[in-house]
């Protein structure tokens, strides 16, 4: 059922983002997959659903840039006592964002290994 909440392709990345709620404090995680529309990250706090994340990420196809964006919670669940699964949808997002990391996800699904 989880493969089935996302609109878009999502595929397992090697990539940070950094997250700040307040914009004051950041963060770093790993993410855990990504698509067009969203992205999961190990997260250290336990976030609300509804809350808005402002997000950094760097992609390979334009490692040079820093995209900058805002995401909204959807969901929050607890790995473990010291990390949390946060499910992100992406807000606002340009379309030159959203065919950038389009395209970097359906590359590495092209080359994932069947």
């Amino acid at each position: 059922m989880d493969n089935e909440r996302r609109k878009s392709i999502r595929i397992k990345v090697p990539l940070l983002a950094q997250y700040s709620k307040d914009n004051v404090i950041w963060d770093i995680s790993p993410i855990k997959d990504l698509s067009e529309g969203g992205m999961k990250i190990i997260s250290r706090i336990m976030f609300a659903p509804g809350d808005k994340l402002l997000l950094r990420l760097r992609i390979p196809l334009r490692p040079l840039e820093c995209l900058e964006f805002y995401g909204k919670v959807i969901d929050c669940s607890e790995s473990n006592s010291q990390s949390h699964i946060t499910r992100l949808e992406f807000q606002n997002l340009s379309e030159d964002y959203k065919s950038l990391i389009g395209a970097y996800v359906n590359m590495l699904s092209k080359n994932k290994p069947a």
